[in-house]
């Protein structure tokens, strides 16, 4: 199966012989489908399932670990490291998967005796594809997306922070949408937020019941769906719903780092510098080694107004805040 796909301005063509892998593609890269490309393709990308198969593999002498990492599958934790030589990342999960890539593309090889987590599709999906982009100039970051007033407001934060709960607050206010946890920035003579997903997230159903006022359940269905792999998760396509609120992008006037809080109602905390650039380099989430990641925190950090966002038990008159902010 051959996908292609133009994102900002970059060609990729990834094959891939697995239905499901096909599928969490399709779903992380909806935004940049294209019909076939024939020429002036920039990144060959080949995701292959090899089940039942060993494949054996010696990592190059010298590579340099770059971290480790944990990801939940049903409920197993499955470790995995990552590594760097010669510009090319190394992505290794004993008994489970190989991969290697540089910003012209790669290999990524999974072999396994049982089903695929699409969880670990996910992963692998987005760090191959986030880390191409960044090694172009387009760096990806942990952080919620929304604009107003056609200037962007970012929301960076690690999970569970409440980025999704305030996107989705504030796009009930009139605030446009950019994303809802991954979002990617590119500095030129400004900072400018681009979009990566239109999908948000929530954990109750009701939560969307403003949403779907008028509407009737089939409607319904073609604008949300049900991972089914995270029980009572459910995704809201905001350009299906409204394209109105899409923006496909906007230059950076805002930074928040929402916290919750156990107070009735929101507060706003200016940061300094040095603590805005070290919140800022846990959420970028290139893995390659980069200067210009790091050029890119210390200019946002230095450029832009950067608070701590409290979150209260009521959001109410944080749309009003952020305007005055900006």
């Amino acid at each position: 199966m051959e996908h292609f796909y133009n994102i900002y301005g970059i060609k990729f063509r990834i094959r891939t012989n697995n239905r499901l892998m096909s599928f969490r593609l399709r779903r992380a890269l909806e935004l940049f489908k294209v019909r076939r490309l024939k020429k002036d393709i920039d990144v060959k990308l080949d995701f292959i399932y090899l089940r039942n198969k060993v494949f054996k593999f010696r990592l190059p002498k010298d590579a340099q670990l770059l971290g480790s990492f944990i990801l939940n599958l049903n409920g197993q934790k499955v470790k995995g490291s990552t590594y760097y030589k010669d510009n090319k990342i190394f992505l290794i999960q004993e008994k489970l998967m190989y991969s290697h890539w540089d910003e012209q593309g790669g290999s990524c090889f999974i072999f396994s005796n049982s089903y695929i987590n699409s969880r670990w599709l996910n992963y692998l999906i987005n760090t191959s594809i986030l880390d191409i982009l960044s090694r172009k100039g387009y760096f990806p970051i942990h952080a919620a997306g929304t604009v107003i007033n056609k200037k962007g407001v970012l929301f960076a934060g690690d999970s569970g922070s409440g980025k999704s709960t305030t996107t989705a607050y504030l796009i009930k206010k009139g605030f446009g949408f950019l994303g809802d946890d991954t979002v990617v920035l590119r500095n030129k003579s400004k900072v400018w937020i681009y979009p990566f997903s239109p999908y948000i997230s929530s954990d109750n159903s009701n939560f969307f019941s403003h949403f779907f006022k008028n509407k009737n359940i089939s409607q319904i269905k073609k604008i949300t769906y049900y991972w089914f792999k995270e029980k009572g998760k459910f995704f809201l396509n905001i350009k299906k719903f409204n394209p109105n609120l899409f923006i496909k992008k906007s230059p950076l006037a805002l930074i928040f780092f929402p916290i919750l809080s156990k107070r009735d109602e929101c507060k706003v905390k200016r940061i300094s510098i040095q603590e805005a650039s070290c919140r800022l380099l846990r959420q970028v989430t290139s893995i390659g080694e980069d200067k210009e990641k790091i050029l890119l925190v210390n200019f946002l950090a230095m450029n832009v107004n950067c608070y701590k966002l409290y979150l209260g038990k009521n959001l109410k008159g944080l749309e009003a805040k952020i305007k005055t902010l900006i």
